[in-house]
């Protein structure tokens, strides 16, 4: 049977695409055969829910070439992009924040298995209304953004056009005139600035043993032989992904509550949310449901955790964790919404936007800069408006802490990070000397009123913003969001008296 979306398939090989073209068609899929990105342009904006599929040549260094291309492909951005091919990961790691949605697959691959990914993605994906939307490169990447001036544009007001009738926002949205504001009013009223949400740590949780800080693990033994039970039914990663969720939730919950038995709830409840999902459909751990805005798997994975309630109510007698499960479940399923600040609606926030932000940020199965991007680039644009405030902001929080891990120098091109001059400049700006009146400072740590003392310099050597500069709340939030897909080394800025960085 078809499904709703026309196929565009950029061939490398022509056997190969032609055989796979008419394998799609036989399926009843339209699907259009192209051998340039000029022909992709040229028809992509006719065709009704557009699908692209780009079969990448073996050739690494063609593949290369191709890849290239397509962060040029405009047109595509605001579609579906599926990459093919030894290079097809690689892609996906590239191209990651340019489209809204890209998979990278490595052949060898059956030609079903395609089939029933881009069958899933076809119903899966909300299409866009009217032309795809623009490529969310930050604005300081341009030639005449912050540098040239010093200047930023006026932040997007959070209204009912900015946030769709479906997303019942939180009252707290409607207080402020831009998330960055609410961001740095909400880090000032729960004193979380110089909080630890642990985000290196989670950046290299790449399985459960990766991470040093077990008190995410509630303390009650039947409820860890239940989540022993459940990852037996589990692959690495999908085990994997359970702990990350339930760490980054307890990360949050422990800043912004200090009751312990609404906490010890809370880790029970992170992992047992999805013990009805670890069973007959554990392929729902792998749903992105929030770039995608996939409203079929938000309404599977509300019904299994629904059931997960029931169960976490009748099998384990716990009914204020079960409260809490149900209450993830219709948050992701966006039955309700977050109201007021009641601990067990902070909690279940906390919980349902940790699970969120895994499957976006490890939808490769290690942690993406670049998929953190996207979560910051919609939270800034009012899309992320049905979380908490105070748990947006501490996503925020954790993934600005993040911007410090290793994992930034995988953005370098191999070139560059092995390029000596680069290095040696990249080490002497390390160990520069601080002056009497500076002060290095976190990307993560840095505060509305902070001066830069001295140009702020990507890890390539070019100057992003210039000395002398005072930095406000929509600046910082774009320097983390940079940080996120271009390595960028610790600031200098102008010291206070008392040692901390001093505002103008």
């Amino acid at each position: 049977m078809s499904f709703k979306s026309n196929l565009i398939i950029l061939e490398s090989s022509k056997g190969f695409s032609a055989k796979l073209r008419e394998y799609f068609q036989g399926k009843g899929v339209s699907t259009y055969l192209v051998s340039s990105f000029k022909d992709a342009t040229s028809i992509l904006p006719d065709l009704a829910f557009p699908i692209v599929l780009v079969d990448l040549p073996d050739n690494k260094s063609q593949a290369s070439a191709i890849i290239e291309q397509l962060k040029k492909f405009e047109t595509g951005f605001g579609y579906p992009l599926f990459v093919l091919g030894k290079e097809g990961p690689q892609a996906e790691t590239q191209l990651n924040g340019l489209y809204k949605l890209v998979t990278g697959i490595r052949k060898p691959v059956s030609n079903m298995e395609l089939y029933e990914a881009i069958k899933y993605t076809s119903e899966a994906f909300e299409f866009p209304a009217a032309d795809p939307a623009p490529s969310s490169v930050p604005d300081d990447k341009k030639k005449d953004g912050p540098k040239a001036s010093g200047r930023i544009e006026a932040p997007k007001r959070i209204d009912s056009e900015t946030i769709s009738a479906e997303q019942e926002a939180h009252e707290l949205y409607s207080v402020f005139s831009s998330i960055p504001e609410l961001f740095f009013s909400e880090i000032d009223s729960y004193q979380l600035l110089q909080r630890d949400f642990s985000g290196i740590e989670y950046t290299r949780a790449i399985n459960p043993g990766a991470i040093k800080d077990k008190s995410y693990l509630p303390r009650d033994e039947k409820v860890l032989r239940v989540v022993d039970e459940m990852k037996s039914n589990l692959v690495p990663w999908q085990q994997a992904r359970l702990h990350r969720t339930s760490f980054m939730s307890n990360s949050i919950v422990q800043n912004l509550t200090t009751d312990e038995k609404i906490k010890e709830e809370a880790k029970v409840a992170s992992l047992l949310c999805n013990w009805s999902v670890a069973g007959a459909q554990r392929n729902l751990l792998g749903k992105d449901y929030v770039t995608t805005r996939s409203r079929t798997a938000r309404k599977d994975l509300c019904s299994r955790m629904k059931d997960s309630a029931m169960r976490v109510a009748c099998e384990l007698n716990l009914g204020e964790a079960a409260n809490i499960v149900a209450k993830v479940g219709r948050l992701i399923g966006k039955e309700e919404k977050v109201e007021g600040d009641n601990p067990l609606s902070i909690v279940a926030s906390a919980i349902a936007t940790a699970d969120m932000v895994d499957r976006v940020c490890w939808s490769s199965h290690y942690f993406n800069p670049r998929a953190a991007y996207r979560i910051m680039y919609m939270a800034k644009n009012g899309e992320l408006s049905d979380v908490h405030p105070a748990v947006l902001c501490s996503v925020i929080k954790l993934l600005a802490e993040a911007i410090a891990s290793s994992t930034q120098l995988l953005l370098i091109p191999k070139e560059q990070r092995k390029d000596p001059i680069l290095q040696a400049e990249a080490k002497r700006i390390r160990e520069q000397a601080v002056g009497e009146n500076e002060e290095k400072v976190s990307i993560s740590d840095l505060t509305p009123g902070m001066r830069l003392s001295q140009p702020l310099v990507a890890f390539d050597g070019k100057e992003v913003l210039e000395e002398d500069l005072i930095l406000d709340q929509d600046l910082i939030w774009r320097i983390w969001q940079l940080a996120l897909i271009r390595p960028l080394n610790a600031p200098l800025v102008v010291a206070r008296s008392n040692g901390q960085s001093r505002p103008a």
